[in-house]
């Protein structure tokens, strides 16, 4: 099994500022145009990310004028790529996806361009930093918020898995967290039917590695619980302020996923109490089985810490 960590990590589905930087370390033989000013019958306000695969810009119909605010996000598939069946997939696999689900925790995929050159997906501009940028700006967050986001994470997971999906790509950087509170989960392109072959074929891992459930590195087939375990990371992540892994090779990240043990998050976080800690042990146990079942039984746990976490909080 090939444990790839660069080509195949995931393009995101909306602008993400703290992943900028990275960019210029990904696809160095990149030989892609100056971006154009319109494309099809979008034109385009600004280059908003540039990822190993993708562009994403803010767009608005250039029917509108040039009056009209960008309200729509183009991602598209970058020239360099454009040949390249595999990079097709991901985005053609945002489409599939995005189409078949309509639900407000989970990023619309309103149209798309795919049969020929320039490739696009189109969503609704979303006005709103990652949950990753929030964390790397305050370091972590309170308890009550965390639990929050992670409930509702776990919504949108639960209208991807009742319609027969897994996302595969659950992280901070994934999870737009709008002024309101309000979550929408992002990025498509790692998503797959249940017990399908990754769309990169040959095994191949993708996704975040240290995100990834202990069972993908061992080869097995992901199911609704690789996602919750996923999920467990992010909360643990929000919590703590870091991920319980702070390796960065991918083969190392392996190895401590399937035989290490992960440390509690009470040991970077002791204001967290028994009971959430306990909970995101749950999330991220080893062996499946552990681990709540289903999205169902992980939004219902977190909203009875939601409650009890609040109830604290609460004069008497």
């Amino acid at each position: 099994m090939r444990l790839d960590q660069a080509a195949q990590a995931s393009d995101l589905a909306a602008p993400q500022p703290e992943k900028l930087a990275q960019s210029a370390h990904r696809s160095a033989a990149s030989s892609d145009p100056p971006s154009p000013s319109q494309i099809g019958p979008w034109t385009l306000a600004s280059l908003v990310y540039e990822g190993t695969f993708t562009r994403v810009y803010q767009a608005r119909p250039a029917a509108a004028g040039g009056e009209a605010q960008g309200r729509y996000a183009l991602k598209v598939l970058r020239e360099t790529w454009q040949d390249h069946p595999q990079a097709l997939a991901r985005l053609r696999q945002e489409w599939i996806v995005g189409r078949a689900i309509s639900n407000h925790r989970v990023v619309s995929i309103l149209s798309a361009h795919l049969h020929k050159p320039p490739y696009y997906v189109v969503m609704p501009w979303i006005d709103a930093p990652s949950v990753a940028a929030h964390l790397s700006r305050q370091c972590r967050l309170e308890t009550s918020v965390a639990l929050w986001i992670a409930r509702q994470t776990a919504e949108g997971l639960e209208a991807l898995h009742s319609s027969g999906y897994l996302h595969g790509d659950v992280n901070p950087a994934n999870l737009l967290f709008a002024a309101d509170g309000h979550i929408t989960l992002i990025d498509l392109s790692c998503a797959r039917r249940w017990g399908e072959e990754s769309i990169l074929g040959d095994h191949s891992i993708a996704g975040t590695p240290v995100y990834l459930a202990p069972e993908i590195f061992a080869g097995r087939a992901r199911d609704p619980r690789s996602d919750i375990y996923s999920l467990g990371i992010t909360l643990f992540e929000m919590l703590a302020g870091r991920p319980p892994i702070s390796a960065s090779d991918v083969s190392t990240i392996a190895e401590h996923k399937l035989r290490g043990a992960l440390p509690s998050v009470r040991v970077f976080a002791p204001h967290v109490s028994s009971e959430v800690a306990q909970f995101v042990r749950l999330l991220t146990a080893r062996d499946p089985l552990r681990r709540p079942q289903r999205a169902r039984d992980a939004i219902q746990a977190l909203l009875r810490l939601e409650i009890a976490t609040l109830a604290e909080r609460v004069p008497v």
